[in-house]
């Protein structure tokens, strides 16, 4: 189990600290009564802020800037918004997509809420919620599941949530009426004056249950967590699992926490830089996905391949030279950014024709072009064995797309 926190914790963090993710900041810390501290005291200037105009100008769909707040009910072609600082307040019939270092959320949606962030707090409305940040608190309303993960979770009692929750986090606190099924993995789970008409799933070191709390469906538990207050509880049935893990043998609920929690974040990560990217690239951005044609596309997939094979080979060889050392690192850079973006690229491209050719919506947002095509791969690489190799075609048709797009030119 703790190597499953481990693993979420470490890629929220990578998500919320990554310098190419320039609106996300913090060091998750905390303070005399375990409340995560903000420790941004720096903002976004320079290139953002000068740009702020240009992108608003040539992106219509995309607010970027320090200080975003704004009320547009009739707004519908607004789907992303990202800065230092968030606060929006919006009703809109799609999507929406908020990254910043401090975000709250008080939209209403017709559809799904993607939200990553130092501190994270959501009022808003959504059909579907995904949620990441090192503090993450829940006041709203999600008529269906909700996918949350952070260094603190807090659901509130205020919080509505319509069928199941998955939640992964070194503290979680449950407050609110749950109607569906509860997942939870991580250190702490707190249940005060709880209902949950389903079932809870749980793999954590410790349970404290405060108040008057009831479970109607089954209470599954690892028999090495520490439990306080169960006489608190009322459940008809309780299942304790193995827990172990000297054993070596982790349980199911441990195994879809850490797949689930790392597709979560890793997928939140690499729509934030795809964000940027769109910002400061839109034409390019778009021509990357006009530019695909399906009968060259072999093509491209035995260009990625070949390329990272042969890119590490050909820098090992540069650095025992002395002039090739500097040549050497920027390769080794350009390598790992462009891995990073390949699948980013590859679900833009899904994404597109899905769009153009399935859904007839050829005029669909770009932005929700890469959300929805990396969505499908990062969802179809959960399921084993074919899972794998979704992904490593993915990287390697990025890759090589990537790489033509780029360099290779005619």
């Amino acid at each position: 189990m703790k190597k499953s926190l481990l693993l979420t914790l470490t890629l929220l963090l990578s998500v919320l600290c990554s310098p190419v993710a320039v609106f996300a900041c913090g060091d998750g810390s905390a303070d005399e009564n375990g409340e995560p501290l903000d420790n941004c005291s720096e903002e976004i200037e320079g290139e953002a802020e000068s740009s702020e105009e240009e992108s608003i100008e040539e992106v219509p769909y995309l607010i970027s800037g320090l200080d975003t707040s704004e009320t547009a009910a009739d707004e519908t072609e607004t789907y992303v918004a990202a800065g230092a600082t968030v606060n929006s307040s919006r009703t809109l019939a799609h999507s929406l997509f908020l990254a910043g270092s401090s975000i709250v959320s008080n939209d209403v949606l017709d559809g799904l809420a993607f939200v990553a962030g130092n501190l994270v707090d959501y009022a808003g409305s959504s059909d579907y919620a995904f949620l990441a940040g090192n503090s993450v608190k829940i006041s709203g309303t999600v008529e269906r599941d909700l996918f949350v993960a952070g260094n603190s979770v807090e659901i509130d009692e205020d919080a509505m949530i319509g069928r199941d929750v998955f939640a992964a986090g070194s503290s979680v606190i449950f407050r609110s009426m749950l109607y569906g099924n509860v997942f939870m993995s991580g250190g702490r789970l707190v249940l005060e004056n709880v209902t949950i008409d389903g079932d809870l799933n749980v793999d954590a070191d410790e349970i404290v249950i405060k108040g008057e709390s009831s479970i109607a469906g089954t209470f599954k538990y690892n028999d090495n967590a520490e439990i306080t207050g169960r006489e608190n509880l009322s459940v008809s049935l309780v299942e304790a699992y193995s827990g172990d893990s000297t054993t070596g043998k982790s349980s199911a609920l441990s195994r879809f926490f850490s797949a689930l929690s790392s597709c979560l974040i890793s997928y939140l990560g690499l729509l934030a830089v795809l964000v940027v990217l769109i910002a400061l690239a839109p034409k390019f951005m778009q021509h990357l996905l006009d530019s695909f044609r399906w009968k060259t596309s072999w093509k491209f997939l035995g260009l990625g391949l070949g390329l990272l094979i042969v890119v590490p080979l050909a820098c090992i060889f540069a650095l025992c030279t002395v002039i090739g050392l500097p040549l050497a690192g920027l390769t080794f850079g350009l390598y790992f950014a462009f891995i990073c973006l390949s699948q980013g690229i590859t679900g833009g491209i899904l994404g597109n024709e899905l769009s153009n050719r399935l859904l007839k919506k050829p005029k669909l947002n770009l932005f929700l072009k890469y959300a929805l095509g990396l969505a499908l791969i990062r969802l179809v690489s959960l399921v084993p064995v074919i899972g794998g190799l979704v992904t490593a075609v993915s990287v390697c048709f990025g890759f090589g797309y990537l790489a033509k797009r780029v360099f290779i030119r005619k």
